[in-house]
């Protein structure tokens, strides 16, 4: 798999387009405790040319988003899908409330990380689950030594059991859903640090 491939799946705007027509994006993202992962989640969006992208999150970290990235719109509104869960603590808080409730608003296509794991297999929209192998670990019950010894197998597993797209990161991040699995090239380990996939090595 390479980046060429990727550039397939990235649709090119046409004349006709507008920023509605070219995606609207949801961020239940980020947090007091972790605010860069709001930072983070909404400028990764806007690189692939996402039409809008609303935020939703504690005020604190609102002011930082718009702040770092203006274009990001701070009301409510609807939207085409969402980016949940990144910098959500896993433990229930008021912020795990509102993600709860904006993945009970419309079934909308999802990716889950983190915080919004736990929403795993109970939506029937096409649904991408980003866990590292500890957070996958928790979702089979079974150990993390496991799934470190055998991604591709546990990934597969986790696809079909949940009905979801798993991209289990780690050194060789896989990509699997119930037919296809892509084990990407070996990442370098100078990215095993915060804020980088690699950085939830286990």
């Amino acid at each position: 798999w390479s980046a060429a491939k990727c550039g397939a799946y990235l649709p090119k705007p046409k004349a006709t387009d507008h920023k509605y027509r070219r995606g609207v994006l949801g961020c239940v993202t980020g947090s007091k405790q972790y605010p860069g992962a709001a930072l983070l989640t909404t400028s990764a969006a806007l690189s692939v040319g996402i039409g809008m992208i609303r935020y939703f999150g504690p005020e604190s970290v609102k002011k930082a988003v718009i702040q770092n990235r203006p274009e990001v719109v701070i009301q409510t509104g609807n939207v085409d899908a969402y980016v949940m869960g990144s910098g959500i603590p896993a433990k229930k808080s008021l912020l795990r409330k509102i993600t709860m409730e904006m993945a009970n608003r419309a079934d909308l296509p999802k990716v889950l990380d983190a915080g919004a794991l736990y929403l795993t297999g109970s939506s029937k929209s096409p649904t991408i689950i980003t866990p590292h192998a500890g957070e996958l670990a928790e979702l089979l019950k079974v150990s993390a030594t496991k799934i470190e010894a055998e991604p591709i197998y546990y990934a597969l597993d986790a696809a079909r059991k949940f009905k979801v797209t798993v991209l289990l990161k780690g050194n060789k991040t896989v990509v699997a859903n119930d037919h296809r699995v892509i084990q990407l090239p070996a990442a370098s380990s100078w990215l095993a640090t915060a804020g980088t996939p690699a950085g939830t090595w286990q």
